[in-house]
């Protein structure tokens, strides 16, 4: 590419970022922030313009990395604050785009013993799990296997529940008590039931329903048990075979494994605080049971799964959304359930999520998909400020306009997609502005196109030194 060409590219991000100077009320014109998008700008030169080609993942990621960096270190004071005041121990991790701006492990994952955490340490989801049951079903129904609308009986013809379906299952309107009760008052070995013994409980001890199926939600982990034990069935091989085999291979998601029996050395421990000291939580009769719980996992992991299900790879559209629905019974003011997952209708937008409690975890994944946000809190230590911690994580994300319009301008305009477009502008054509005015108008940005149309309109297209000058770039 010529060089004259080259000067005029680095003109339109210089111009972008003078629009966020003046649309912004002066806010990026702190010496620090000045200093910072100086920073940004010197690597989206040699990604953006250098190249004229779409960006690797890698490439991207620095860029958003560099935009996000001084984020990370609000993100990393909060960590702290929360390890000072509320004995935070465990991992966190927040991404944007799917890129990483902050991970850090705090603490130990065996407490007793000092051990500390390292990047292969599984944690217990807990009812982080649920969603990966509800998809795994999704995925059956969508190679004809089974359908969420027939009922439970199609599948486990030993039960007396005709009226349920799987999808009460799935969205908690089947009105099943607890199916814990059934192993404290009706199992007699020794070593914890698996789904299938849990069905056969059932069939020689049948529970009472809560209430009609379908009329009601109420939140049930005897569901999401009764789903894995149906999995089961209608694929033939066990739930963490098939699970494996489905998603986590193809997901790549090598850290990741349904709970077994064998402890796993990399399996992070659950510990409760008792009068001022730590106790490891025993194993105990509900461990063998899948569905509700027991996948065990890494935030870089999760990262792949969120990635994974909102890429198409798993589920395809019409599943997703299906997934997503809220039930009609789970309906409240601002929170709802689909399928293994909750749906919050916050001020950010819709956020996707679900938190986890079992045997000293606790756990949340959050998602924002119209911000590209996911934060990840795995704890092991009944840390019980994990909803908390998690907003106010997202809070000091959404709160630094600085770095998200600069995200919002690179990922719209000069991101790893749309770099092609400035094939668009003819290296000797003084109507550049005109061109990239055309781009957003096309991008359904007219705004950005009307105030673009309006700096063309003021300045001389060639006036680069000029603006370097006076905006302080070199």
């Amino acid at each position: 590419m010529q060089k004259s060409s080259l000067l005029k590219i680095r003109l339109v991000l210089i111009v972008l970022l003078i629009f966020v100077w003046n649309f912004n009320d002066g806010i990026l014109q702190s010496s620090n922030n000045s200093k910072d998008t100086r920073n940004i700008i010197n690597k989206a030169d040699s990604l953006f313009i250098a190249q004229n080609k779409p960006l690797t993942d890698a490439e991207w990621a620095g860029v958003v990395k560099a935009i996000y960096e001084s984020t990370s270190e609000s993100l990393k004071d909060e960590n702290q604050r929360y390890q000072r005041q509320h004995r935070f121990n465990g991992v966190v991790m927040v991404a944007k785009d799917g890129v990483p701006v902050y991970g850090e492990y705090s603490g130990f994952s065996d407490i007793a013993q000092q051990i500390p955490f390292n990047d292969s340490s599984r944690f217990q989801l807990a009812s982080v799990s649920k969603q990966f049951t509800a998809v795994a079903v999704l995925m059956l129904q969508q190679q004809n296997k089974l359908h969420i609308d027939s009922t439970l009986t199609t599948y486990l013809p030993e039960l007396p529940y005709q009226r349920v379906t799987l999808r009460h299952l799935l969205h908690h309107e089947a009105g099943f008590p607890s199916y814990m009760w059934l192993i404290a008052n009706h199992w007699q070995k020794h070593t914890a039931p698996d789904n299938q013994d849990i069905v056969r409980l059932m069939a020689r001890h049948p529970v009472k329903l809560r209430f009609s199926p379908g009329t009601r939600f109420q939140y049930s982990n005897t569901g999401y048990c009764l789903l894995a034990a149906v999995l089961e069935r209608v694929a033939g091989k066990d739930f963490d075979e098939f699970l494996d085999e489905a998603v986590f291979e193809p997901l790549n998601m090598d850290k990741t494994f349904a709970y077994s029996a064998t402890l796993n050395p990399q399996m992070v421990r659950g510990f409760r605080y008792y009068s001022g000291n730590y106790r490891k939580v025993p194993d105990n009769l509900m461990e063998g049971t899948f569905g509700d719980k027991n996948i065990y996992s890494t935030p870089k992991d999760l990262l792949k799964w969120t990635q994974g299900l909102y890429s198409g790879k798993i589920l395809d559209k019409a599943s997703l959304e299906e997934a997503l629905a809220p039930s009609d019974k789970s309906r409240s003011k601002t929170i709802n359930y689909g399928m293994g997952f909750r749906i919050y209708d916050s001020y950010m937008g819709k956020m996707v999520y679900h938190n986890g409690a079992w045997s000293g975890f606790r756990t949340t994944l959050r998602i924002l998909p119209e911000k590209d946000l996911t934060v990840i809190l795995l704890t092991n230590n009944s840390f019980k400020k994990t909803g908390d911690m998690a907003r106010k994580l997202i809070s000091v994300m959404e709160n630094d306009y600085n770095a998200n319009t600069l995200y919002h301008l690179a990922s719209s305009f000069v991101d790893k997609k749309d770099v092609e477009n400035y094939a668009m502008l003819k290296e000797n054509d003084v109507e550049d502005f005109r061109s990239l005015q055309s781009i957003m108008t096309a991008m359904n940005r007219e705004w950005m196109a009307h105030r673009i149309g309006a700096y063309a309109d003021e300045m001389d297209v060639h006036s680069y030194e000029w603006l370097a000058m006076n905006k302080n770039f070199r």
